[in-house]
């Protein structure tokens, strides 16, 4: 590996070493260091070590190791460390060559137990103790994948006994939530520093991307000793090692299982996908396309994207709630639950993903139940459908059925392309205007009257009137309408009409 002068000047702290960079690149290295000679070229990767007075002015664009300090002019124009108060030239190599082994010989420990016994723990085991504190590794899931040298006073996890596995505890992350500094940390691209205002202690992290997408994090909690800033450099050196044996395939445990989700993704975008390749699909998980079916959709709110915590929802959804399948689409949050294995009825799923609904503040729109996952993409429509509906009819509540709301979307639908009076039955505003003219209650008496299946004693009790009364009114109805209401189809049309136009916000 490449050896910085951050990583020189913190591990020979005995000659307090100063560093000045001209080229602004902290990470930059060197593979070795040579005495310096006048008389000798030396190739880019070579650090040129030597008493700063034997560099000459012109001297440009190198790395310099320096006994005493060099002219501004070698400052202005290198990357120089210098040690003022070191006597010995012999002493100050050695220990340089001592840092250039000590690191190529950790990189090279590590190589060979990923080669032999490719392990995240030996792997971390390695680094933990050159960088003296504990550190752990989380996946995007916020799955701890392994932690080591732990200490007093660290955070600790949570376990799940359904994965098997120690995840960081739902109140941690919905602080997390609400934590600017933590928001800050999901977009950072190589090492950062979290600030002690959380746990007591800073936090040394790198993210871990793979093709534009969150992989999870490295952590480096600073307990034992003060964070060197060559800490930095190391960090990103392992993150990329850590990287590389994910992308190969090589930790156990980190390989990506084989995932329903992707099909119905492209369920979701209309693809379509023949009966053979979904069935051969399902059949991995002991599920039929002809089981039972709903769809939810969850919606969570930006803090959720940001700090991918709608992964973990997703990851733990899946865990609780057997032969269930939850995915991220569109920022969303999708599950696919089998009714038919699970024995899940939509107000049991209602019930069981309630506390984390209020927990996260999420809403969430459920569909018809459906015997044919080939048409998965319009369940999806449904649940989508379902929350717009109902959250415009009763915003307090946390989740809306589309069975619930199915009258309200198609007739919501009506009303997009026609006035409702262009809708609705042409009797009703005979009765509005001979209600107006004589100040009467005919239109009102109508719509009570259908809306409790022509019942008399129901309807006379709602209106507060005698049962004479009410079938005179009757009479006059049918006068004024001329329809006939023992017609099915007429007292359909007429409570078509006044939902059209309560639903426009048109006066009865």
């Amino acid at each position: 590996m490449k050896i910085t002068l951050e990583l020189i000047r913190d591990h020979i702290q005995e000659y307090e070493g100063i560093i000045s960079c001209s080229s602004g690149d902290w990470f930059r290295g060197w593979y070795q260091a040579a005495i310096y000679s006048p008389k000798s070229e030396y190739e880019e990767e070579f650090l040129l070590f030597g008493y700063g007075e034997e560099f000459p002015d012109l001297t440009e664009g190198r790395g310099l190791v320096c006994v005493g300090k060099p002219s501004g002019q070698i400052l202005s124009q290198n990357d120089v460390l210098y040690f003022p108060k070191a006597d010995s030239l012999g002493e100050v190599y050695l220990a340089i060559q001592r840092v250039f082994l000590k690191f190529g010989k950790w990189e090279g420990r590590i190589q060979e137990e990923f080669q032999k016994n490719p392990s995240l723990e030996n792997m971390f085991q390695l680094t933990s103790d050159l960088l003296e504190n504990s550190m752990f590794i989380h996946d995007e899931n916020f799955y701890l994948l392994t932690s080591v040298n732990e200490m007093p006073g660290q955070m600790k996890w949570e376990y799940d006994s359904v994965q098997g596995a120690y995840v960081l505890p739902l109140d941690i992350l919905n602080d997390f939530k609400v934590n600017q500094d933590y928001l800050d940390t999901m977009t950072t691209v190589g090492p950062s520093m979290f600030p002690s205002d959380t746990f007591g202690y800073r936090i040394l992290y790198q993210n871990l991307w793979h093709n534009g997408q969150y992989r999870g994090r490295i952590c480096v909690n600073e307990l034992k000793r003060t964070i060197y800033p060559s800490d930095y450099y190391l960090l990103d050196v392992f993150s990329q090692m850590v990287l590389e044996s994910f992308q190969l395939g090589e930790i156990a445990g980190y390989k990506q299982n084989f995932s329903l989700s992707k099909f119905l993704v492209r369920l979701i975008e209309n693809e379509a996908i023949d009966t053979k390749t979904l069935n051969g699909v399902l059949m991995q998980y002991g599920w039929t396309a002809k089981d039972e079916y709903f769809c939810a959709c969850l919606f969570p709110e930006e803090r959720d994207i940001h700090t991918n915590s709608v992964q973990y929802f997703c990851t733990r959804i899946s865990d609780e709630l057997p032969y269930t399948c939850a995915f991220i689409y569109e920022n969303a949050i999708v599950i696919l639950v089998n009714s038919t294995l699970s024995d899940l009825t939509i107000p049991n799923f209602r019930n069981e993903i309630g506390v984390m609904q209020r927990e996260s503040l999420m809403k969430a729109g459920i569909s018809s139940v459906c015997s044919d996952l080939s048409q998965f993409y319009y369940m999806y429509r449904q649940a989508i459908c379902a929350l717009e509906t109902g959250r415009k009819k009763q915003e307090a509540f946390w989740s809306y059925c589309f069975d619930d709301y199915q009258m309200d979307y198609i007739l919501r639908n009506a009303l997009q392309e026609f006035p409702a009076e262009m809708l609705c039955c042409k009797e009703i505003f005979w009765l509005r205007e001979y209600d107006v003219d004589h100040i009467s209650e005919l239109s009102k008496t109508l719509k009570i009257y259908l809306e409790n299946d022509r019942n008399l004693a129901r309807t006379a009790e709602i209106l507060d009137i005698h049962r004479s009364t009410l079938l005179y009114r009757i009479g006059r109805i049918k006068d004024i309408t001329r329809l006939d209401m023992e017609e099915s189809k007429v007292r359909f049309r007429l409570w078509l009409s006044y939902y059209l136009l309560a639903e426009s916000g048109g006066q009865l």
